[in-house]
């Protein structure tokens, strides 16, 4: 596994850990981006489970601490690298947590020929209005290690993302990403949520993993997936007047699922897949494997 703090931001073939190459673009690409961890190695079983539906997978593994603009710029970098295949086949950005927030700003920041190539963009538990404090910062960091390891320059002080994330920042960069994006319209979004508001912070079921559930909801104090309220998950909230962007809160096992398993659970991903397919991430050689 590469440390992307040492080694670079990558887009890498779906679980399988190399860089993606323009020959690997065999088909539509879905680009999976992790949220506010070191790797993105947790989202190996979606990658794998787009492969099975057709669909040519890769992951983004970036620095998440350096700033969301900062990784979406390395986004657009990387996607430039195979542009020349992704402009013929398409593709869809899906960003879990954080990471939607990467994918909704590399979207506007995309070069002509790769903006006419995306097809849809999805955020699965995004604070696409910010989170409410430091604490709850520390809490997404928690979780991060639960999932993905402690990584020794997470919890820095200045950490650019954070601020950002609180919309303590001074250029408020989350309320200026939504300002930007109004009223394009260039492409369908849609936002998942989960229902479970409980968070797996060490060991399951512990003393520690308790006490801070009982924090996080303090400090939430309404419906959430355990970390992001459903208020902030609903992209709707952002652009109240779009038609062009969905909620997906009606499955079967919302009630069940909380932030860690929304990428962990089929029938979400079965979904998200079923409606990127009906937003246009499908190509001839799709169609034949339906």
């Amino acid at each position: 596994m590469r440390d992307p703090i040492r080694s670079g931001a990558s887009l890498d073939r779906g679980a399988e850990g190399r860089w993606l190459t323009p020959a690997d673009v065999t088909g539509p690409l879905v680009v999976l981006i992790h949220g506010f961890t070191a790797n993105g190695d947790y989202l190996h079983d979606m990658a794998t489970y787009c492969e099975g539906h057709g669909l040519i997978s890769a992951i983004f593994q970036y620095d998440s601490y350096v700033g969301i603009d900062d990784a979406a710029e390395k986004l657009v970098q990387r996607l430039g690298a195979v542009a020349a295949s992704v402009t013929k086949t398409g593709f869809s950005l899906v960003g879990h947590s954080m990471g939607g927030l990467v994918a909704r700003t590399a979207a506007v920041e995309l070069t002509p020929n790769l903006r006419t190539a995306l097809k849809s963009v999805v955020t699965l538990g995004t604070p696409n209005q910010g989170t409410l404090s430091h604490r709850l910062v520390g809490h997404m960091l928690d979780w991060a290690e639960n999932v993905a390891g402690p990584n020794p320059f997470a919890r820095a002080v200045a950490c650019r993302s954070s601020q950002q994330l609180t919309r303590t920042d001074s250029g408020r960069f989350i309320d200026e990403l939504s300002r930007r994006e109004r009223g394009r319209g260039e492409f369908p979004m849609l936002s998942v949520s989960g229902g479970l508001a409980y968070l797996e912070c060490g060991k399951a079921g512990g003393v520690r993993s308790r006490l801070q559930n009982l924090l996080i909801q303090a400090a939430l104090g309404e419906d959430n997936d355990g970390l992001v309220t459903e208020r902030s998950a609903d992209l709707r909230n952002a652009f109240p007047s779009s038609e062009a962007v969905e909620h997906l809160s009606d499955y079967s096992e919302h009630s069940k699922t909380n932030h860690t398993y929304l990428v962990r659970n089929q029938e979400v991903a079965t979904r998200v897949i079923g409606w990127m397919r009906a937003h246009g991430l499908e190509t001839q050689a799709f169609s034949q494997l339906s």
